[in-house]
């Protein structure tokens, strides 16, 4: 036994011990970086729902096509405020001298006929059957709901200005004589002949002629249309793998700091490093993964600013996000987020 180890028994026992618990500590912390680090590498990936994504490219493909026709603006995506059903929403108002349309847009296909007592059957391409209920009486109402709130603020607005349409952009889609027998408020995809079936806007112009009638003052075409920009839309949240989710956003966990100030933006724009090795590396030498957020806003002078943050990844980070239809909020990873985009 060394002179030394029998001189300090004691104070080299316990400075043995102190160096084995700072050394378990931070084991620990590496640990901790280093699950963090592969968090920050494997987000969760989830492709966009097949039926949402046909719906908005129906939407996109109708609004592209009509915006193509002289004279005629588009919105899309408004909501209005119904008294009894909260906000709901409408897929394109296409607006001109001589008409609004309120146009409901659908992208089905298989079989279409009608099934009594105001109800639809939709008999899918895969054999499943599903019932629409008003199908035209709800797009009629969204139709009235926006003309009184027009009313309320242009004056000289003629009367049946404001017209409901629903518009079925599928060419696979039968539709049975018994709805076909009410033309002036259906559109039928599956009357394009292939010739046609890439470009379509023809077909939508025809759709879409009454708009180039004059009947509504210049003034007042500016002010509605003035009043349709205000109007608001869903807020949407887009995630890694493309899926996106259309809502409310409600702000972020507390934990993101330099997120929860954020005020007035448009877009916040997310960039993740997905290298695991690079991330992981920065855990063993102490340092955390970080994400790159871009924040656009548009000032009240009309200036655009861009904002740009480093915001540290947390394990318990996350946007809190209430998707339409839904009652309560859901709560999506910030590791998961690409963008958000907020509503006017």
């Amino acid at each position: 036994r060394s002179a030394c180890a029998h001189r300090w028994p004691l104070p080299f026992a316990c400075a043995l011990g102190f160096a084995c618990a700072i050394g378990s500590a931070g084991m620990k912390g590496l640990r901790e970086r280093v699950k963090l680090g592969l968090l920050a590498s494997r987000p969760k990936v989830l492709g966009e729902i097949g039926t949402t994504s046909a719906g908005r490219e129906a939407e996109e493909t109708f609004c592209r096509h009509a915006r193509s026709v002289p004279g005629v603006s588009v919105f899309s995506g408004l909501r209005v405020r119904d008294p009894h059903l909260g906000r709901r929403e409408i897929d394109v108002v296409a607006v001109g001298r001589n008409a609004l349309l309120v146009i409901e847009v659908k992208n089905w296909s298989g079989t279409l006929k009608d099934a009594g007592n105001g109800k639809w059957q939709h008999v899918h391409r895969d054999g499943r059957v599903s019932e629409h209920d008003r199908l035209l009486e709800k797009n009629r109402e969204k139709a009235q709901l926006l003309e009184k709130l027009l009313r309320a603020k242009v004056h000289g607005i003629p009367k049946d200005f404001v017209k409901s349409k629903l518009a079925f952009m599928n060419t696979n889609l039968q539709v049975d004589w018994t709805i076909q027998r009410i033309p002036q408020e259906l559109y039928f995809g599956n009357e394009w002949s292939k010739a046609y079936k890439d470009d379509l806007g023809w077909t939508l112009s025809s759709f879409l002629k009454p708009l180039r009638g004059e009947s509504l003052s210049s003034q007042a075409l500016r002010e509605v249309k003035e009043c349709l920009s205000k109007i608001p839309t869903w807020d949407y949240i887009q995630l890694e793998g493309g899926r996106v989710y259309s809502g409310d956003f409600q702000g972020f966990s507390s934990d993101l700091k330099e997120l929860k100030g954020l005020k007035g933006f448009q877009t916040l724009r997310l960039s993740h490093c997905r290298c695991t090795l690079w991330n992981v590396g920065l855990a063993v030498w102490g340092r955390l993964p970080t994400i790159s957020a871009q924040v656009k806003k548009t000032l009240r002078d009309g200036k655009r600013e861009v904002q740009k943050l480093q915001v540290p990844l947390s394990p318990h980070s996350y946007v809190i996000f209430r998707e339409a239809g839904s009652n309560s909020p859901s709560h999506f990873p910030i590791n998961d987020v690409i963008q958000i985009t907020l509503s006017p």
